[in-house]
C-alpha cells in the first residue's frame, strides 16, 4: 500500500494515498529539517494533532494514523487514546521517537525523564488497548525486534538521514536492506512500511521492493523568507 506524511487530512496527498500518517507538528519543514527537529520530543506535537484532526464523522479519518508524541505528561495515555477512538481515527504511530535519537547525553537526560523507547511501546500497547490500530518506528533490526517482543505488528521503519554523499548514502541503503531482510525472516514477521525519505532518491528503491507498504514525505516545502526554526517554532 501507497501511505503519506501529511499536515492537513485534506490535502490531497492524504487523499491519494492508502493511509496517511497525520504528523502536523513537521508542517513548515523540509525533509531534511524534520530529521533534526522534527523528531525531538518539543513542541506540542499532541495539541497540533488534536486540533488538525477531521470534523467527528468524517470519513477521512478512517485512513489516518496520529503521529504522536507518545511520551507527553500532559497530553497522552488512555484519555488521549479514547479522543482518538471516538473521532475514528484508524491509528497511531510514535511520530516523534527516542528510536531516532542517537546516543549521548541528550539521549541519557531523556531516558532519565522516563522518555524513551520502552515508554512507548508500553503506551503502543496501551493504544492498542483502547481500540486503535498501533504502529511502531524504529530504524534497526533490534528496535523491530523489541516491538515485535511487545505485540506491535506494524512498523514504520525509517531509513535514517541521508548525508548528500552517494558512498555514505549507498552505504546507509545496505544497512536499511540488511535490516528489511533480517525483519522479514523473523517468526510471525510484522508488516513493514517504509518511509522513502526524499534525500536518498533512487538509492532507496531496492529497499522499497522488499516491504509491504511504503510512505512518502507529502508536506509542502517551506515558505521562501521563512524565518529561521526554533525549538518554539516547532
Amino acid at each position: 500500500m501507497q501511505g503519506a506524511i501529511v499536515a492537513e487530512p485534506a490535502s490531497s496527498a492524504a487523499r491519494a494515498a492508502d493511509f496517511a500518517v497525520l504528523a502536523p507538528y513537521l508542517s513548515g519543514l523540509s525533509p531534511e529539517q524534520a530529521d533534526i527537529v522534527g523528531l525531538m520530543p518539543i513542541g506540542s506535537v499532541n495539541e497540533r494533532l488534536l486540533a488538525a484532526l477531521p470534523p467527528q464523522g468524517d470519513a477521512s479519518a478512517g485512513k489516518l494514523i496520529a503521529g504522536l508524541f507518545l511520551c507527553d505528561p500532559f497530553l497522552g495515555g488512555r484519555r488521549l487514546f479514547a479522543r482518538l477512538a471516538a473521532a475514528g481515527v484508524r491509528g497511531i504511530v510514535n511520530l516523534p521517537t527516542t528510536n531516532l535519537i542517537p546516543p549521548g547525553p541528550y539521549r541519557q537526560v531523556l531516558n532519565a525523564a522516563g522518555i524513551d523507547p520502552g515508554a512507548e511501546l508500553a503506551a503502543l500497547r496501551e493504544a492498542r488497548e483502547a481500540g486503535l490500530q498501533v504502529m511502531a518506528t524504529v530504524a534497526s533490526f533490534d528496535q523491530a525486534a523489541r516491538a515485535a517482543e511487545a505485540g506491535i505488528r506494524s512498523l514504520l521503519f525509517h531509513p535514517g538521514s541521508p548525508t548528500g554523499e552517494a558512498a555514505l548514502d549507498l552505504r546507509l541503503v545496505e544497512g536499511v536492506l540488511a535490516s528489511v531482510g533480517r525483519i522479514r525472516a523473523m517468526p510471525g514477521a510484522p508488516r513493514i512500511a517504509l518511509y522513502r525519505h526524499p534525500g536518498f532518491g533512487e538509492r532507496i528503491a531496492p529497499a522499497c521492493a522488499l516491504v509491504d507498504d511504503v510512505v512518502d514525505w507529502a508536506l509542502p516545502p517551506p515558505r521562501a523568507g521563512a524565518r529561521p526554526l526554533s525549538a518554539e517554532a516547532v
